[in-house]
This record gives structure tokens, C-alpha cells and sequence, in this order.
């Protein structure tokens, strides 16, 4: 894709291309195609498929400093749950939360229901992940009670918004 036209459909400030771009190929998410022509005085960008399995999120330069900078408050929920998902593979669970609760609280400034049903059924399987690994008999039904509540929640908001398909998903998780 040729910058010029990313810059367009993004509407980046011009402050604040130039260093979410360096950002991006610093952790080579994008490559900069010297041979791709140029449009606009804009180079062609090659976009590497993201491996979150790959890569320790503490490797990326500061996110949330990236996204506040392009005033990308979606965005940035968004990619704070994927970055949940990714550390959940690594097993990583305290870093998962971390994700998982700034990806809630974004979620609760923007108002995005169907986001918070998301993260609440993300943060019920890590809290059902954590019980499976707690020695403890007590922690582990804390753990478990917690699961079902955080599933509940994302049923509730998922049957308000009469969202039968992702409703099915959290009966699964209950049952």
C-alpha cells in the first residue's frame, strides 16, 4: 500500500505519522519497498502479518504512547485486547489482566458494549485458565466463581444486544 494513500484513509496528523511509522518498522510491522515507485513523494509500504505468538509484548516501543499520539482510542482497545490474547498464549497472566483491564476501561469510555462483552468473556477463560493452574483448592473455586460471573456478564450484555451468536459462545463457556 502506498503511504500516501494510508495516510488519507487514516487521517494521521502529519506530528504524528512520522514516529508511528518508525514505530512500526522498528518492530517490523512494515517495511519500507524502496523499489515499490513512490506516490506523492510517498514511499510503498509492504505490512508484515502479525505473529503475537512470536513476539513479547514488552518488545513493542510504548503502544499506548503510539495510539495516544494518533488520538486512536478504538484502535487502541482494540490491539490492548489482542495484546491480552497474545500473552494468553504465552501464558503470561498477569500481563494478560493488565491488557485485559485497559482494553475494559476503554471500552467504558467509548461505550462499547460489544467490545465490553468481549473482554468479559476473554477475562472469564483467563480467570478459568488461572484456576486450572491454582494448587490452592480455595483459590482455585475463587477463581472458578470469578470465571462464571465475568461469563455471565458477557452473556447479559451480549443478550441485550441481541447478539444470539455470541451469546451461544458464552452458554458454551458456562456449561
Amino acid at each position: 500500500m502506498f503511504e500516501d494513500n494510508l495516510l488519507d484513509f487514516t487521517e494521521l496528523a502529519p506530528e504524528a505519522r512520522d514516529a508511528i511509522r518508525a514505530e512500526l518498522v522498528a518492530t517490523a510491522l512494515v517495511k519500507i519497498d524502496a523499489e515499490g515507485g513512490l506516490l506523492n513523494d510517498r514511499p510503498y509500504l509492504r505490512f508484515h502479518p502479525p505473529l503475537p505468538y512470536a513476539a513479547h509484548t514488552a518488545d513493542v516501543p510504548d503502544a499506548d504512547a503510539a495510539f495516544q499520539r494518533a488520538g486512536d482510542l478504538r484502535g487502541e482497545m482494540q490491539t490492548s485486547n489482542l495484546l491480552a490474547i497474545a500473552e494468553l498464549e504465552r501464558g503470561q497472566f498477569d500481563a494478560v489482566a493488565a491488557w485485559y483491564a485497559r482494553s475494559h476501561e476503554l471500552a467504558l469510555k467509548l461505550n462499547d458494549r460489544d467490545q465490553l462483552a468481549s473482554v468479559a468473556q476473554n477475562a472469564g477463560i483467563l480467570a478459568q485458565n488461572r484456576a486450572e493452574w491454582a494448587a490452592d483448592p480455595a483459590a482455585r473455586s475463587a477463581l472458578l466463581r470469578e470465571a462464571v460471573a465475568l461469563v455471565a456478564e458477557s452473556l447479559a450484555i451480549k443478550l441485550e444486544l441481541q447478539n444470539q451468536v455470541g451469546a451461544s459462545s458464552s452458554y458454551f463457556q458456562l456449561d
